[in-house]
C-alpha cells in the first residue's frame, strides 16, 4: 500500500475517506519491516471514544509523535502523562480568566478595525484580486501572537510584506504532514543532511528560536518594572511553580515550548477554517442570505460590540462554521500509540508496535456516520427543530478533539470566527475566480454598510415580551418554532428581566443524566403544567429536554443552583483537580465563568446556605486553613473557613444542609458547620454502612435527613432528635 499512498499524496486525505468508506470504517496499513509504518487507520467513533474517553490512560501520543513535531519540544500538545497534566491544568487556568478573556475579544476587535477592513477595503476599492487565505492567516497570526506574547509583528498590512515568522509556521505544518507518511530513516536522513522540505523545518527553527528569544527577553524586563500582563507569556513567567512541580518557569526552553504550542494551535486553525468557510460560501448564497437575516436580526444597528451574549444568539452561523469544520477539518489526522495490547470496539487487536491514525477529515464524509448527504455543505444539520444549536458527541464531531485532551480554545476559536465572518459577510461580497486552478483567489467588492432590510414583525418586540412574560415558560419550546424571532425574544435577557419584576418566575427542577458510552451529559426540566383538567395517575409535572451547550461536567455533588444560576465547581475524583467554576444561566442556557476558587479540588462537595456556596473537601493537601471555602456570587469573592477537623474528614462525603447548619457526612465520621456561630462540631455517621448504607446517598429535605440502603431502605432522623436516632452520636 506504501507506493499507493506517496502517488495519492497530493490527496491523501480523500484517497484515504475513499478506503475506510469501503472498509467499515477501519483498516490496517503494514509498511516494510524497516518503516515502521505499521498503522491502522479508522474513522469509526466508537474507536474514537474508546481510545480518547474510556480507556484515555492506554492511548498515549507515543515517542514517536513527539519525533515528528519536534518543533513544539515539550508543548503540552506533545507531552504525556503528568507534565501534559501540569500544562493542561495551568492552561485551563488562563484560558478561564475573565481579564484575560476581555483582552482576548479587545484585540481581536482592534485588529479587525485597524487591520483586516483597511486591507479588504484597498482591495474592494481598487477591484484587485487577492489571496483571501494569505489575509486571514496574516489576521489569525497577529491576533494568536499578541495574545500569547503580548507583542505584534502587524504582518496584516495593505503593503503585505512578507513576515517571516508567519512564513516559519506554514512551513512547520507542511514538513510534519509529510512526516506522517514517510517512513521514519527517510525524513531524519533528510533534516540531517539538510534536503528537501526538510531544510525548511531547519529554517522555520532558526527563525522562531530568535523572535521567542527577543520576546522572552523584553518581557522579563517588562515584569521587573511592571506586573501588568495579559497575555499568555506573562502568565507563565508569573506562575506559581509550588503548584507545578515539572514546569519552570525562568527556563527559556519551557517558555519557548508555550509559545511555539499555541501559536501553532491558535493561528493554523482558524484560518484554515476560515477560508474554507468563505469558499463554501461562494458556492453557497442562499447561507449567505440566511447568516446576514440573522446578522440584522440578532445585532444592533450601530455601535455594535463583539460581545459573547450577542455572538451566541448567531445560531445558523455557528451552523455554518460547525458544518465547515466538519468537511475541512484544520487537523485532519490525529494519532495514538497503545502503551499496552487492547482491542478496539470494531475489533481490531493493537499494542505499542501499531499506530493509530484517526482521520478526522475522513470522519466528517462518512455516510455510516453523518447519512446520506454527508458530502453536502448543510448548515441546518446543527439546527434543531426549535431553532437552538443541535449537540452532536466529539468523538462524532471531532474538530476540537475528544476526552481530557479536548480543545481549551473552543470558545475563543468561535469568538474569532464569528466576529470575522460577520464584519466581511455585512460589508463584502466575496466571489471565487471562475478557474478551477486559482480557486483560492478571493475577489472582495465593497458593499454599501446601510444594513439589509428585513420583513418587520406583526407586533413590535417590547409587546411580544410583554405578551412572553405572562406566560408559562412551558410553551417556550412551542412558541420558539414560530420564528427566529420569537426564538431570539424568548432566550434575550431583557425577558427574565421583565419576568422578575413582575413576580412570573417558574419554578422548575434541571435534571443533568450521562447515557452511557455518549460520556456528554443532557439536560432535562421537570416543569409544573400550567393550571389545566390532569389525566388520572398525573402528577402535574412534564419532564422537558433542554438545549444547553456542551460543558465538562465533573461530578454530581459540585453542582449546586443559587437564584438563575447552576454552579458546576471543580474536578472529578479520577483526574486532576481543578480549581475552575463554570456557571449555567438557567435564563438562557449559556455557560460562563465565575472567579476560580483559591484551592483547587478533585470531588468536593458544594452547599448553598444564605446565598452563598460552601465548597468543602477534595483538597490534594487539605488542612483546617484551606479544607473549605465560601463563594459570595454577589461580590464574587472566595474565602477560607477555618475547619479545625479537616485531618479526620474523608475523602468521599456527603452533603447536606438542615436547620441552617451545614452537615459534611462520610462513611463513619461527619462534621457539622455553624455559620452563624462560626463553630464546627463532630459526629459519627450511619453506622452498619457495610450493610448497604452508603454516605453519597444523604439528602437533606424540609429539615430531615435521609439516606438511602439497597438493603433496609430508607432512614431518617431530624437533627433536634440526634440523641434519640439509632446511628448517629454526637462526640463534640
Amino acid at each position: 500500500m506504501l507506493p499507493g499512498v506517496l502517488v495519492m499524496l497530493h490527496r491523501i486525505h480523500d484517497y484515504v475517506a475513499e478506503g475506510l468508506e469501503v472498509s467499515d470504517l477501519t483498516f490496517a496499513f503494514k509498511g516494510p519491516w524497516f518503516s515502521g509504518m505499521n498503522t491502522l487507520v479508522t474513522a469509526d467513533p466508537a474507536n474514537i471514544h474508546h481510545a480518547f474517553n474510556t480507556n484515555f490512560s492506554i492511548y498515549d501520543k507515543g515517542p514517536e509523535f513527539k519525533e515528528i513535531f519536534d518543533f513544539l519540544g515539550e508543548g503540552i500538545f506533545t507531552a504525556d502523562s503528568k507534565l501534559w497534566e501540569e500544562l493542561r491544568r495551568s492552561a485551563l487556568v488562563f484560558f478561564s480568566h475573565q481579564r484575560f478573556q476581555s483582552f482576548s475579544l479587545k484585540t481581536i476587535a482592534s485588529k479587525i478595525k485597524n487591520g483586516l477592513v483597511p486591507v479588504l477595503d484597498h482591495f474592494a476599492e481598487a477591484n484587485r484580486v487577492f489571496d483571501l487565505q494569505d489575509v486571514l492567516h496574516r489576521f489569525t497570526f497577529d491576533v494568536t501572537l499578541t495574545l500569547v506574547t503580548g507583542y505584534d509583528t502587524n504582518s496584516l498590512s495593505i503593503e503585505m510584506k512578507e513576515n517571516e515568522y508567519a512564513k516559519a509556521i506554514e512551513d512547520v505544518e507542511e514538513v510534519m504532514m509529510y512526516r506522517h507518511v514517510k517512513p521514519m530513516i527517510l525524513w531524519k536522513l533528510q533534516n540531517w543532511m539538510g534536503l528537501g522540505v526538510e531544510k525548511k523545518m531547519i529554517k522555520a527553527n532558526v527563525a522562531f528560536d530568535r523572535l521567542c528569544a527577543e520576546y522572552i527577553s523584553t518581557k522579563r524586563k517588562e515584569i521587573q518594572h511592571s506586573n501588568i500582563g495579559e497575555d499568555m507569556l506573562s502568565f507563565y513567567m508569573k506562575l506559581d511553580t509550588s503548584k507545578y512541580k515539572l514546569m519552570n518557569s525562568n527556563d527559556d526552553k519551557f517558555l519557548k515550548d508555550i509559545i511555539k504550542s499555541f501559536m501553532i494551535a491558535g493561528s493554523d486553525a482558524i484560518a484554515t477554517t476560515l477560508t474554507w468557510f468563505f469558499w463554501l460560501l461562494s458556492n453557497s448564497p442562499e447561507v449567505v442570505t440566511k447568516i446576514r437575516q440573522e446578522i440584522n436580526t440578532n445585532l444592533p444597528r450601530s455601535g455594535r460590540s463583539f460581545d459573547p451574549d450577542m455572538l451566541n444568539k448567531m445560531v445558523y452561523l455557528h451552523g455554518a462554521l460547525c458544518e465547515t469544520l466538519r468537511l475541512y477539518p484544520p487537523v485532519p489526522f490525529e494519532r495514538k500509540t497503545p502503551i499496552k495490547q487492547d482491542v478496539l470496539p470494531s475489533g481490531h487487536k493493537v499494542d505499542g508496535n501499531w499506530k493509530i491514525l484517526f482521520a478526522v477529515y475522513a470522519l466528517g464524509r462518512m455516510r455510516a456516520v453523518w447519512g446520506e448527504d454527508a458530502s453536502e455543505f448543510k448548515p441546518e444539520r446543527w439546527i434543531s427543530k426549535n431553532g437552538s444549536l443541535k449537540h452532536e458527541p466529539s468523538f462524532k464531531f471531532f474538530a476540537f478533539n475528544s476526552g481530557p485532551r479536548n480543545c481549551m480554545g473552543k470558545n475563543l476559536s468561535f469568538w474569532q470566527m464569528k466576529t470575522v465572518a460577520i464584519e466581511i459577510i455585512q460589508n463584502y461580497d466575496i466571489k471565487t475566480m471562475s478557474s478551477p486552478v486559482k480557486r483560492r483567489k478571493k475577489k472582495a467588492e465593497k458593499k454599501s454598510r446601510t444594513p439589509e432590510s428585513t420583513p418587520n414583525l406583526s407586533l413590535p418586540d417590547d409587546f411580544l415580551l410583554s405578551c412572553f412574560t405572562r406566560i408559562s415558560r412551558l410553551y417556550y419550546l412551542t412558541l420558539s418554532l414560530v420564528s427566529k424571532s420569537f426564538g431570539t425574544l424568548l432566550t434575550s435577557p431583557e425577558l427574565y428581566k421583565i419576568r422578575s419584576s413582575l413576580g412570573n418566575t417558574d419554578s422548575c427542577l434541571y435534571v443533568c443524566l450521562k447515557f452511557p458510552p455518549d460520556p456528554n451529559p443532557r439536560w432535562f426540566t421537570l416543569c409544573q403544567k400550567p393550571t389545566l383538567p390532569k389525566k388520572k395517575k398525573s402528577s402535574g409535572y412534564v419532564l422537558a429536554t433542554v438545549s444547553i451547550p456542551y460543558s465538562l461536567l465533573e461530578h454530581c455533588f459540585g453542582l449546586v443552583a443559587v437564584g438563575s444560576n447552576i454552579y458546576n465547581i471543580g474536578g472529578s475524583i479520577h483526574k486532576a483537580p481543578l480549581s475552575s467554576i463554570s456557571i449555567l444561566d438557567c435564563r438562557s442556557h449559556t455557560w460562563c465563568e465565575a472567579p476560580n476558587m483559591r484551592v483547587e479540588r478533585s470531588y468536593p462537595v458544594a452547599n448553598v446556605l444564605d446565598g452563598k456556596i460552601y465548597v468543602a473537601g477534595g483538597c490534594k493537601d487539605g488542612n483546617a486553613s484551606n479544607w473549605m471555602e465560601v463563594f459570595d456570587p454577589i461580590t464574587l469573592t472566595w474565602e477560607h473557613v477555618l475547619c479545625p477537623f479537616a485531618d479526620i474528614c474523608e475523602k468521599q462525603i456527603g452533603r447536606t444542609v438542615i436547620d441552617g447548619n451545614i452537615y459534611l457526612l462520610g462513611f463513619n465520621k461527619g462534621v457539622v458547620y455553624k455559620p452563624k456561630e462560626k463553630k464546627w462540631e463532630t459526629i459519627r455517621a450511619m453506622t452498619y454502612l457495610d450493610l448497604g448504607w452508603s454516605c453519597l446517598s444523604y439528602c437533606g429535605i424540609d429539615n430531615v435527613l435521609y439516606c438511602y440502603s439497597h438493603l433496609d431502605g430508607i432512614k431518617w432522623y431530624k437533627s433536634r432528635m440526634m440523641d434519640m436516632f439509632d446511628g448517629f452520636e454526637k462526640t463534640a
